[in-house]
């Protein structure tokens, strides 16, 4: 990853569609699952409490030798969300909007992109699973 671009963090609550897609197609280059608390992922999220919950890291290579089109997703468990289910493996070439995972209940998940993406949504916006669009290459 790079040292500058974006944090999007995507709020669900119990009733929300708990399904992650790739934002963008390319490779898994890695993932790596962190055992940790199981905060409220809800409650108060511009605390980023929930940070030190049970998680799952996908780094994707977004076709580029450069760390510019690398972006991360992380699945952030809940107090409820105890269950992360990653739906890829490590050097698995994905296509945008495939599944990568799953996670039940209440959660977060946070998706980091570089400076070179320029943001789409607004803070609040509520996200449609496949279908908004989150951020765009510039």
């Amino acid at each position: 990853m790079t040292e500058k671009g974006w944090f999007v963090l995507i709020v669900m609550t119990p009733l929300d569609v708990h399904w992650q897609r790739a934002p963008a197609a390319g490779k898994v280059l890695s993932i790596k699952h962190t055992r940790g608390k199981f905060r409220n992922a809800v409650k108060a999220p511009e605390k980023l409490l929930a940070l030190e919950n049970e998680k799952n890291e996908i780094l994707i290579d977004a076709g580029e030798k450069s760390s510019k089109r690398r972006l991360k997703v992380v699945q952030i468990a809940g107090i409820l969300a105890r269950r992360i289910r990653c739906r890829v493996q490590s050097g698995q070439e994905i296509e945008k909007g495939a599944v990568i995972g799953f996670i039940d209940l209440g959660s977060q998940v946070a998706v980091l992109l570089p400076e070179t993406v320029s943001i789409r949504v607004k803070p609040g916006e509520i996200v449609v699973d496949g279908e908004t669009v989150i951020g765009a290459w510039t």
